[in-house]
């Protein structure tokens, strides 16, 4: 055997074993509980907070980096589902008082973040957890809102995957966290909703659910 091949074949031995070590994107389904508190007893908006994201969301994480949030229970004026294609870098939004999709592109942001730190720990379905805590404004009405983002590394992602991503800032919050979200915190004027992880599947999923139907309608944002 020459020096060359014996080089050639300890090459490939160690591409192969760093290969299998290397951490695999997470591909599969997380469920949430959703809770939502009202700030104030009598409010004009309490009834569409009341209703907005319902008792559990479902998301389906396809290792490519796209989403589906399926909500739960919501009421008339509710979400139904959104969808963020990463091969379109879309976000695809359908409430279930509407008979289309509305659709907009995850390059464009809504929001600044005026700060954005490590925040506390948290203990979630057995493992501990790091948080990332940011204060957000509105670009349009100038409002305030809170978010803290807790993740285990277990759901490990491809941060580069979500370089397109500007809009909610994934793009930030996920080269940072290098994982998927087991609980995050919206801390808005009116309400506050906590969703957290109650259960973790991972299995392959079927990219089909991650496309809008030919059937909907589709307007833009």
């Amino acid at each position: 055997m020459s020096l060359r091949y014996l080089f050639l074949l300890l090459f490939v031995f160690f591409a192969l074993a760093a290969s299998a070590q290397r951490p695999q994107p997470f591909e599969g389904i997380i469920t949430y509980l959703v809770r939502t508190e009202l700030k104030q007893d009598s409010n004009s908006v309490n009834k569409h907070y009341a209703q907005k994201y319902g008792d559990t969301l479902t998301v389906y994480y396809l290792k490519n980096g796209s989403e589906r949030k399926e909500y739960n229970n919501t009421g008339p004026y509710g979400l139904e589902y959104e969808i963020f294609n990463k091969i379109s870098n879309e976000n695809y939004t359908k409430w279930h008082d509407l008979d289309y999709v509305v659709y907009a592109s995850a390059s464009d942001t809504l929001t600044q973040i005026d700060s954005l730190s490590s925040g506390e720990l948290a203990f979630i379905l057995g493992d501990t957890c790091r948080s990332i805590s940011s204060k957000n404004t509105d670009l349009k009405t100038g409002d305030t809102s809170y978010t803290t983002q807790y993740f285990s590394g277990n759901e490990y992602i491809l941060p580069h995957t979500y370089q397109k991503r500007k809009a909610g800032h994934f793009d930030k919050l996920y080269s940072m966290s290098e994982s998927l979200f087991l609980q995050w915190i919206i801390d808005m004027q009116f309400a506050t909703t906590t969703f957290t992880a109650i259960s973790i599947e991972r299995k392959p999923l079927d990219p089909n659910l991650f496309i809008i139907s030919s059937r909907i309608s589709k307007v833009k944002k």
